[in-house]
């Protein structure tokens, strides 16, 4: 294992050597850049391999042995949900939309983590037993729905999966200059590969690690950012003057107004997606998920609010940024040699803990939920779930290389499960129930 591991490596470090024939590249990927992004990887691969030796059964596959430490629970919780989006597409809002948008996004989310845990997991006693969200369906309405729950949840988070490698291919060819699909290939393999092996006690340690590395990272990335402003005391008071972060903007009332109640709303309501779902299950009983989730409640508001921070102070460095290049902006003007490493690692870990999270979860619906109805005689195991997650996890990078606007992808994918999945589900789990044919 070892050994594959070295060769996996080598491989990656001759490929970008190859790529290193033009100046931009001989100046940003030196030594201190690549050993950091190197031994990230490295780390993230060691760990999740070395968490999945011995696994016992498909339910320590999908579930673990249900004693997760409460820290580690609530760590998994929040870098499941925290995707490769928050340093584009939440940065760039936050600073383009200003205060409103910060309020909804902090208040939406962190009532949702509130609901999810105070109101939902703590009247699912029953479920905890469920190895999967497309079990919980099936035996509250039959098989026909337990497999439409199973597709539905798979098509739902391929959008997520593939949104999150494409958000890795970006951030490598912004950093390092690399050119064509490549980076991005190696990237994905080696989520696929440690996912798929690993199961889901692979996935939560290397969510640990990932929510430790980009926890860490943002702050810094803030820091950096306020000691190039001279004066910034008093030039980031006069941002908050202004528009789109005074507060005026709370009162006034528009058609962005009426936008952002619409962003509240689907921020506000949990849609216990099959990763999320699998998260609840996780826990050792129904009180250790309402403490992970209350948590992972505050701990999401803090992250967002230096999210904000960073785009008050691009504002105050520069107004007139193009809110969809503003990563572009900070590896060109803040990242000097190995900071520009480190920007890298912090978006990735975003990135592949999402995708890590929504490929294992994927695969337990993929090989509980629809391979074993549609094909009885088919034995569950751990090398069925590893195939199906491998097999789904390539299907999320084909999706990504074809391209195409990520925000799209995600209204696209999203409507696969939502609005099938979580309105039955929501009204389960407060006791209100119909017949199978109406579900």
């Amino acid at each position: 294992m070892c050994k594959l591991i070295g060769k996996f490596f080598l491989t990656l470090l001759y490929y970008f050597k190859l790529k290193s024939q033009n100046k931009l590249m001989d100046n940003v990927f030196q030594g201190i850049d690549s050993g950091i992004l190197g031994a990230f990887l490295a780390l993230t691969l060691v760990v999740g391999i070395q968490a999945g030796r011995n696994l016992e059964s498909f339910r320590v596959y999908a579930v673990g042995n249900k004693d997760f430490p409460t820290a580690v629970l609530t760590a998994s919780i929040l870098a499941t949900w925290m995707t490769g989006g928050v340093l584009f597409y939440d940065l760039s809002n936050f600073y383009n939309y200003g205060l409103v948008l910060v309020l909804i996004t902090m208040g939406g989310e962190g009532i949702n983590f509130l609901l999810t845990g105070r109101v939902l997991a703590i009247r699912m006693h029953k479920f905890l037993h469920y190895l999967s969200v497309g079990e919980a369906m099936g035996d509250l309405y039959g098989s026909a729905v337990r497999i439409i729950t199973a597709i539905s949840g798979i098509l739902g988070r391929l959008g997520y999966i593939s949104i999150q490698f494409q958000i890795i291919g970006q951030m490598l060819a912004l950093a390092f200059n690399l050119q064509g699909p490549q980076a991005m290939v190696i990237a994905a393999t080696l989520v696929i590969l440690y996912s798929s092996f690993g199961g889901v006690n692979a996935v939560t340690l290397t969510d640990v690690l990932q929510f430790v590395t980009f926890s860490l990272f943002i702050p810094i990335l803030a820091l950096i950012i306020w000691k190039h402003l001279p004066s910034a005391r008093e030039q980031v008071a006069v941002v908050l003057t202004k528009e789109p972060f005074d507060t005026q903007q709370i009162i006034d009332w528009d058609t962005k107004s009426i936008m952002s109640f619409n962003i509240f709303i689907y921020c506000l309501i949990p849609s216990l997606g099959p990763a999320m779902f699998q998260r609840i299950l996780m826990a050792k009983d129904v009180y250790q998920s309402r403490q992970a989730f209350t948590y992972a409640a505050g701990i999401n508001t803090l992250i967002l609010a230096v999210v904000a921070w960073l785009a008050i102070l691009l504002r105050t460095s520069n107004a007139d940024l193009e809110p969809s290049s503003l990563i572009l902006h900070v590896v060109d003007t803040y990242a000097y040699v190995g900071l520009k490493g480190f920007i890298v690692v912090g978006v990735m870990a975003l990135a592949m803990s999402t995708a890590d999270s929504e490929l294992n979860a994927s695969s337990v619906l993929a090989t509980h939920d629809l391979l074993r109805l549609l094909f009885p005689s088919l034995k569950v195991s751990v090398t069925l779930a590893r195939i199906s997650s491998a097999l789904i996890g390539v299907a999320g990078l084909a999706l990504a290389l074809q391209g195409g606007d990520m925000l799209q992808l995600i209204l696209t994918t999203v409507s696969f499960y939502r609005p099938i999945v979580t309105v039955p589900l929501l009204l389960a789990i407060f006791g209100f129930r119909s017949s199978p044919r109406a579900c």
